[in-house]
């Protein structure tokens, strides 16, 4: 009977045994302080004490409740296997979960600086484009005060043309008629001009008629 006790705890050793892999990374649970022993069990020997939250890594020897471990300092010893936890302990993931907050900081810093920066070259843009918007403006307004005295001065000179054209044609018309006139007036005056006698001509001389 001893003998299929001993061969059942045996198998149970063996089984548990390849639940422990030694290439999955273990520490000790964080809400306890245990000693290492020499063997698996109490009355073993003690090698040392291993604090909580240390890693561990497992050597694949267990029997019963123990397994065999090898701890940070190379010390190898037996402890409780519910004293092994898989989960990452505080010890180990506070200083990393520090390290990955700072940086997450620095990262979030350096995005608020770029944010910072793109929100300056955007105002300095804006503000350029609106100093070329009033400029165009007020380009605008001149061209088209520009326009408006341009388009007055030209109103001016088709009417200086006009009444320029209008006083040639009277002068032309005034000096056309003068003409006329003196022609007219020569006109009757050779005609009331008396006209001159024919002298014949005699035997010694001309004769008056």
């Amino acid at each position: 009977m001893r003998k299929i006790i001993a061969a059942v705890v045996a198998a149970l050793s063996v089984l548990l045994s390849a639940n422990l892999s030694a290439e999955t990374r273990y520490s000790i649970a964080d809400d306890i302080y245990i000693y290492l022993h020499s063997g698996p069990g109490t009355e073993f020997r003690i090698l040392g004490s291993i604090s909580a939250g240390l890693e561990v890594t497992p050597t694949g020897n267990s029997q019963g409740d123990y397994v065999e471990i090898t701890d940070t300092k190379e010390r190898t010893g037996w402890i409780k296997r519910s004293q092994l936890s898989e989960t990452e302990s505080f010890r180990v993931a506070l200083p990393r979960l520090n390290q990955e907050v700072s940086e997450l900081t620095t990262q979030l810093d350096d995005a608020k600086t770029t944010n910072d920066s793109l929100n300056l070259q955007v105002q300095q843009l804006q503000q350029e484009l609106d100093g070329i918007y009033d400029k165009h403006q007020q380009e605008m307004v001149q061209l088209k005060q520009q326009l408006k005295t341009t388009q007055a001065d030209n109103d001016r000179l088709i009417t200086e043309n006009g009444e320029m054209q209008k006083q040639e044609m009277w002068q032309w018309l005034k000096q056309g008629g003068i003409i006329a006139l003196v022609g007219v007036i020569l006109g009757l005056i050779v005609a009331y001009l008396p006209r001159p006698t024919r002298k014949a001509k005699h035997h010694g001389g001309w004769v008056s008629r």
